[in-house]
């Protein structure tokens, strides 16, 4: 994390650890099923007093797609409701569809957009301890990278993302209020969509292929991930955005082994 003493928020989680685990299948040349599976180890000091880290693995992500090499490629995938949170969510299942559109120009850049939509399949509206859980979301991105001519095993991008939040009505949190009430904030009427926002720059090196295993390395600037989340536009009834927000502001490398 960025901000290393946040002790009211992200910052308390002042390192964690992320293990993705990916296999697929190729079932012709233009399609592919696969499962994906991450670990997340987390290392956790509040004021002063040292606890134990902890691992948790996140939900599992069964998906088919097109291949990366098509300009138009097209996924759909389930997830299998296993980690931690989901389960506190009481989370049945989460179907999703994602749409990438890539081009390349030229020898050195790679541009891409994409987009997609998850339904969110609960047994109860609201989590324990009463949050609303999520109804339905839609994401959005752009990417855009480019090998340096000067040595085409480095390259250098920039990624940017938002995506919208339904979030289920829930009851009222306040005893006296003998109706039902659909929102935690009296601000609203219905539970508002949340807009959330991220992005990073990077730089990456392939490294050099050894007996068919191709690996390769990324360090990243970066505002939100999966597992921080990423930043809420809105703030206390208010749109603002922020340029790296300190809870969700992290540096972050990656070493990828694919084979």
């Amino acid at each position: 994390m960025i901000r290393q003493d946040d002790l009211e928020s992200f910052g308390q989680d002042k390192v964690f650890n992320a293990l993705g685990i990916f296999a697929s299948y190729s079932l012709t040349d233009n399609d592919r099923i696969g499962l994906r599976e991450f670990f997340i180890e987390h290392f956790i000091a509040i004021r002063g007093v040292r606890h134990p880290s902890r691992r948790r693995h996140r939900d599992v992500h069964p998906y088919a797609e097109a291949p990366e090499d098509f300009r138009l490629g097209i996924s759909f995938a389930l997830s299998a409701p296993t980690s931690f949170t989901s389960q506190k969510e009481g989370l049945i299942t989460a179907p999703s569809l994602a749409i990438n559109l890539s081009k390349r120009i030229g020898r050195y850049v790679s541009l891409s957009a994409r987009g997609g939509a998850v339904f969110f399949i609960d047994k109860y509206r609201e989590a324990e301890g009463g949050d609303p859980n999520a109804e339905f979301r839609m994401n959005f991105g752009l990417d855009a990278e480019v090998a340096m001519p000067f040595h085409e095993q480095l390259s250098v991008g920039i990624s940017a993302t938002t995506s919208y939040l339904w979030l289920y009505n829930v009851a009222s949190g306040d005893p006296s209020v003998v109706a039902t009430g659909v929102t935690q904030d009296p601000t609203f009427s219905t539970q508002p969509v949340q807009q959330s926002y991220g992005g990073e720059i990077y730089a990456r090196y392939e490294l050099p292929t050894l007996a068919g295993v191709k690996s390769d390395l990324a360090l990243a600037l970066a505002q939100g991930d999966p597992e921080l989340g990423f930043t809420s536009e809105l703030h206390e009834g208010i749109g603002y955005t922020y340029l790296f927000f300190r809870q969700t502001s992290e540096v972050y490398a990656t070493f990828t082994v694919r084979y």
